[in-house]
């Protein structure tokens, strides 16, 4: 468990930029890929994020933190690899236009992976959708996968389907059998989300 504080914007900020790790190499240390809407350090950029989740009293956690990562098999340029973090966003509906978000990319695990925090109240002080939240990451991220002509992967629950009417579908008896199998083999476990 992550030493910050994961309820707040500073605490969120702080811990996606590492700022309580003193000792990493420069090859360790986070990238930031970008700053949408906020400007400043992470006391400029929480405070922003803050003021503007105040004009929204109806939401009580107006911070959504989301970790992005590729298997370790994909060779991703850095071009790609952001564009498909930003069309992950965009599927669970970070409208770049109003939400603030910061992206960074942290290169301390064996492969690179993608932390974004987004303020959930956006400029025109309505609240982001994060209804079935972890379910609609499952699809964003199957989407892109497909989309993007990434490795798919696996263990999801639920998947992307353009043919069904509500664009996904979830995984059937014989499928979920057959994923159970394969986890019992497969010495690689995927995350599913």
């Amino acid at each position: 468990v992550p030493s910050h504080d994961s309820s707040g914007f500073k605490g969120v900020i702080s811990y996606i930029q590492k700022e309580h790790e003193k000792n990493l190499n420069q090859d360790e240390k986070p990238e930031l890929i970008t700053k949408n809407n906020i400007y400043g350090d992470t006391k400029k950029m929480s405070s922003q994020m803050r003021f503007l989740a105040k004009e929204n009293n109806r939401v009580s956690r107006p911070v959504l933190h989301v970790a992005i990562s590729f298997h370790k098999s994909e060779k991703l340029t850095a071009e790609q690899a952001k564009k498909a973090v930003n069309s992950v966003l965009k599927e669970i509906g970070v409208d770049k236009a109003i939400n603030q978000y910061l992206i960074m990319k942290h290169n301390d695990t064996k492969h690179e992976h993608y932390h974004a925090v987004i303020n959930k109240v956006g400029l025109d002080g309505k609240n982001l959708n994060t209804s079935y939240i972890k379910n609609r990451l499952q699809v964003a991220c199957d989407k892109i996968e497909q989309v993007h002509g990434l490795r798919r992967t696996e263990g999801r629950t639920i998947l992307y389907d353009p043919t069904n009417e509500k664009g996904y579908r979830y995984l059937t008896k014989e499928e979920k059998a057959a994923a159970a199998e394969r986890k019992k083999t497969s010495p690689i476990r995927d995350k599913n989300t």
